[in-house]
């Protein structure tokens, strides 16, 4: 799904409630993550009063991961709550996802939260 960013201002949040799949091409920037069974992106995008964009997110996943000891796969259930700046180039100031263009695409929203989210160093002994 793509999310025109025009249509969010400060007096209209656009709510998100999205069951996202991913192509192989994208699960393999993932990399420990070998393959995403199940993503879900809940939550809401919205602007400030000086006008930045943001996505207040909840993302949760059934991943598998490749384990950096064993090299075995073996199964991870992941979650992430979190608040992004979206923007448009870097700006130097604070963190954020750069997405530039009059689209915001959710897919690769959730992507780039559980890449920056992702533990990788998870071990299937824990």
């Amino acid at each position: 799904m793509r999310v025109q960013k025009g249509r969010i201002t400060f007096e209209k949040d656009f709510p998100l409630d999205e069951a996202i799949s991913f192509s192989a091409e994208q699960v393999a920037t993932l990399y420990p993550i070998i393959d995403v069974r199940y993503c879900h992106i809940k939550g809401l995008l919205y602007r400030d009063e000086d006008d930045k964009l943001y996505a207040d997110v909840d993302v949760w996943a059934k991943v598998r991961y490749k384990d950096g000891l064993t090299g075995e796969p073996f199964d991870h259930d992941f979650s992430s709550m979190g608040l992004y700046e979206i923007l448009e180039r870097e700006d130097g100031e604070g963190e954020g996802f750069i997405f530039p263009g009059s689209e915001l695409d959710i897919i690769e929203l959730s992507r780039s939260i559980i890449k920056f989210e992702m533990d990788p160093y998870l071990s299937k002994r824990g």
